[in-house]
């Protein structure tokens, strides 16, 4: 199958998918409808480039697995976080292994493959299918042979490229005027609102999924433009902008030194000032100072032109210079962090932000293992590679229930354990919500387990099905909404 005669198999499957994604998307809430889903797309996506002469890169398997996994880590844990994680991290498998990467594997393939592919695929999602259906299609109409088969395509193609606007506007009028109404479900009895929803959700999926494969099997390459280096700075140049950091780093560092590493006081620098407040004003600026900084190095060694050796072993001791330097202010973070927690407990978002910060910091250290020693074409490879590691690791953690275990943790200490958010986590903290019952308040254990059980009145759609829900409720079957009777050892707070 070439590239002229992949429209056919593209929109028939693309179509499949587009049925099966309306029937699978039709649930409360993410589970088995992703893994389900994403295997059926890698099915077809094995299938088309089989069949194809312009087949994947080389590697695209263990990077589709790998985006396989993360789909499976979706029915694992029910935090909207780590989901949404899971989602970001299979679209970004499926565009590296559908990526073309100049050294014709996977292992190779660099940010700026991605993002080529990111930024190929997308608008051919948006306007592929229409050059698919006017252009593609016409490529494979039967020879002069059989003029009555090829009028039926024809009919068959303006068909499809008329129904759309005629379902719309037809809805709208029926919409606007219930006469009009009335007599159109006088001859049609169908709720035109469902089946409207059911369109709609079939053909935006099968829409986006034959732009997609058009893109990679059927339409003609573009060039990968974003290699050619037009833009070329020095060693003076880049070495002012990374020395002027170095320097800011550097003030920044000396200045909060004393008060966050050595505990003095703040009093006699900010009055009024707590530690806390401190934290909390700091925290998410520093992280996102270091996470500025990978891209920024990232680019400088992109843009870097070397005259010699010396040159660039100077250009790699001001990288390192400035990577020990974005440590040292993940490390403040971090303590800011923890003076927060200690004042406020432990939040999705501080507990999460705290998760980024550690990924980020093994990716500037891999950074420095890959990039800073001339081996930027691993860089990307590694970085998918740890990032999955990271997602295996939050989701074996557990963090809603790290959360719980946390603050609840702080009840034997004299500090509140608020009740309203802890109860509001996921799936994933019912367990450990359970074990803190007996630590709280008779008023707070009754509104707690309520909420609970409540929560669990019936059960899940076998879409939305995730390990964590069915454990939750099945630990919520056996115990009771009122713990009354097993709560007479707990104190309350």
């Amino acid at each position: 199958m070439n590239r002229r005669s992949a429209a056919l198999p593209v929109l028939s499957a693309s179509l499949a998918l587009g049925l099966l994604a309306d029937h699978l998307l039709r649930a409360d809430s993410w589970g088995l409808n992703v893994p389900a889903g994403a295997a059926a797309f890698a099915v077809v996506l094995a299938w088309i480039n089989s069949r194809s002469t312009i087949p994947l890169a080389r590697g695209w398997k263990t990077t589709l697995a790998a985006g396989l996994a993360s789909a499976a880590l979706v029915a694992w844990r029910s935090s909207p976080a780590l989901q949404s994680a899971d989602l970001l991290f299979l679209l970004v498998s499926i565009l590296t292994a559908s990526a073309v990467p100049l050294l014709g594997s996977l292992r190779f393939a660099g940010i700026a493959d991605a993002a080529h592919a990111a930024l190929v695929y997308g608008v051919h999602a948006l306007i592929g299918p229409v050059f698919l259906v006017t252009n593609d299609l016409k490529q494979e109409e039967p020879a002069p042979a059989a003029p009555a088969l090829r009028t039926v395509i024809r009919l068959a193609r303006g068909g499809a490229l008329a129904f759309p606007p005629l379902f719309v506007i037809g809805v709208l009028f029926m919409a606007a005027d219930p006469v009009f109404d009335r007599a159109v479900h006088s001859i049609v009895d169908v709720d035109f609102r469902a089946l409207f929803g059911h369109l709609f959700l079939t053909g935006a999926v099968a829409w986006a999924i034959t732009g997609f494969l058009r893109g990679r099997f059927a339409a003609e390459p573009v060039p990968f433009l974003v290699r050619a280096k037009t833009l070329r700075l020095g060693l003076v140049e880049l070495c002012m902008v990374l020395g002027s950091l170095i320097l800011l780093f550097t003030v920044f560092i000396a200045v909060q030194y004393r008060y966050l590493f050595e505990g003095a006081s703040l009093a006699g620098l900010v009055p009024g000032l707590t530690y806390a407040e401190y934290a909390r004003r700091g925290f998410f600026e520093l992280v996102v100072v270091a996470a500025f900084t990978l891209p920024l190095l990232l680019i400088a060694d992109w843009l870097f032109v070397a005259p010699g050796r010396a040159a660039r072993s100077i250009f790699r001791v001001m990288n390192l210079m400035l990577l020990c330097l974005v440590f040292l202010v993940l490390v403040s973070a971090f303590r800011r962090m923890s003076l927060y927690q200690q004042e406020y407990g432990l939040t999705e978002l501080r507990f999460f932000a705290t998760a980024f910060m550690g990924w980020l910091a093994i990716v500037l250290l891999w950074f420095s293992l890959t990039v800073l020693r001339g081996r930027r074409d691993l860089f990307f490879s590694g970085g998918l590679a740890v990032t999955f590691a990271v997602l295996v690791f939050l989701h074996w953690m557990n963090p809603d229930e790290f959360i719980v275990r946390t603050n609840s943790s702080r009840i034997s200490e004299g500090k509140t354990f608020d009740v309203c958010y802890n109860a509001r986590l996921g799936d994933d903290a019912v367990p450990a919500l359970v074990r803190s019952a007996p630590l709280l308040r008779e008023a707070d254990r009754k509104a707690l387990m309520g909420e609970l059980h409540r929560r669990f009145v019936r059960d899940a759609d076998w879409r939305s099905w995730t390990l964590s829900h069915w454990t939750a409720r099945a630990l919520l079957q056996a115990v009771p909404a009122s713990t009354e009777s097993s709560t007479n050892g707990g104190s309350p707070s």
